[in-house]
């Protein structure tokens, strides 16, 4: 099963998109999709999911990565990802869905991710100068969450 990651189909042209439903239709049994599908704003994220269902007569499994909520909010895009989903035969949202079982050994589980790596000093290490280790670290974007109850 292709598993494919920060496609954004919103920064495609109509026939790059055509082009992509139409390759995993031919060449795929289903795909999943780990996020950074299209943006949240003016219903790009909506319209792009509901181009796939149409287009691809494959399973769709997948989660939402950080690009899809922007200029969104988080419980509004989760919302209209979710509706859209009821109303598909094809689509699975993983973080709704639970444990997806593709045999008896295999599963599928899927989170939505929200994160943005980056080099970050430490308080130690500023004070040492130049030709100093950084260290990596993930700064959750929890400030975009404010009013979520999960």
């Amino acid at each position: 099963m292709p598993w494919a990651t920060d496609i954004h189909l919103d920064h495609a042209t109509e026939s790059a998109r055509r082009w992509f439903c139409q390759a995993i239709s031919e060449q795929a049994d289903a795909l999943v999709v780990m996020g950074d599908i299209a943006e949240s704003h003016s219903h790009s994220l909506s319209t792009t999911f509901m181009v796939m269902d149409a287009l691809v007569d494959k399973l769709i499994d997948f989660v939402l990565g950080d690009h899809d909520y922007y200029r969104g909010s988080v419980m509004g895009t989760q919302s209209a990802v979710a509706e859209i989903v009821r109303g598909s035969q094809k689509l699975t949202y993983l973080t709704q869905a639970g444990v997806v079982e593709l045999s008896p050994r295999t599963a599928l589980i899927g989170h939505n991710g929200w994160a943005d790596e980056g080099l970050e000093l430490t308080a130690e290490d500023r004070g040492r100068g130049g030709g100093v280790k950084k260290n990596l670290v993930t700064r959750w974007q929890s400030h975009n969450f404010r009013g979520c109850q999960k």
